[in-house]
């Protein structure tokens, strides 16, 4: 019986660290899509930009 509850006790404190460990996680994240994959973007963009510029007199 004590070993069940010190389970259930211990399932619950794992389950609230890692529930606040992918909260952080996912925050984490999400500031760093907007520190690294958002200038990616911006770049491959700018580069297709050019790419299109640099096509269209080959295509012409």
């Amino acid at each position: 019986f004590e070993m069940s509850t010190f389970m259930y006790h211990l399932n619950k404190k794992t389950f609230f660290s890692c529930s606040t460990n992918v909260l952080r996680l996912t925050s984490f994240l999400n500031y760093s899509a907007y520190l690294y994959i958002y200038p990616v973007f911006i770049y491959f963009y700018t580069i297709r930009f050019n790419f299109s510029h640099f096509q269209k007199p080959l295509m012409l």
